[in-house]
């Protein structure tokens, strides 16, 4: 089943901000009439970004797939078996690392050993259900009960 990422407004408005930036150099070079080689590397450079950056935001998603974890976002692709899953933390940001969520206060999937990814699914409680039907052993912690972590 496939799970899309959950957007809050921040992700949204720093993503909004990078594009309009890029959007507005590439209206200024071209009203400024530099060069022509010039004017084609900034709306280029500006494009690619604005590409990757829309890609990140709308390709955003989780699905699992049988016994396997799988996570998108962007160019970003990855798979964690779930039986590697040995506990979730609900309700908390993870701000270093691998972070394929659009959305603060989602999951924190520690896997194999001292692993960890933070993903914020849309249907997080549907989420957990998944995976815990595959994996019953995967021990699930709300962030109020772990604040040191």
């Amino acid at each position: 089943m496939k799970f899309h990422s959950r957007k809050d407004s921040l992700f949204t408005a720093i993503f909004v901000g990078i594009i309009g930036l890029m959007l507005y150099v590439v209206l200024l070079a071209l009203r400024e009439g530099t060069n022509l080689t010039g004017q084609l590397i900034v709306t280029l450079t500006s494009l690619l970004v604005t590409g990757l950056f829309l890609w990140i935001y709308l390709g955003t998603y989780y699905e699992i797939n049988r016994d396997v974890l799988i996570y998108h976002s962007g160019p970003l692709k990855g798979s964690i078996p779930i039986s590697q899953i040995n506990q979730i933390i609900t309700g908390k940001t993870l701000w270093v690392g691998i972070k394929p969520a659009m959305a603060r206060k989602g999951l924190i999937i520690n896997y194999e050993g001292f692993n960890e990814i933070y993903i914020s699914p849309e249907q997080e409680a549907l989420f957990l259900k998944m995976l815990l039907e595959q994996n019953p052993s995967i021990r699930v912690i709300a962030a109020s009960e772990n604040p040191v972590y």
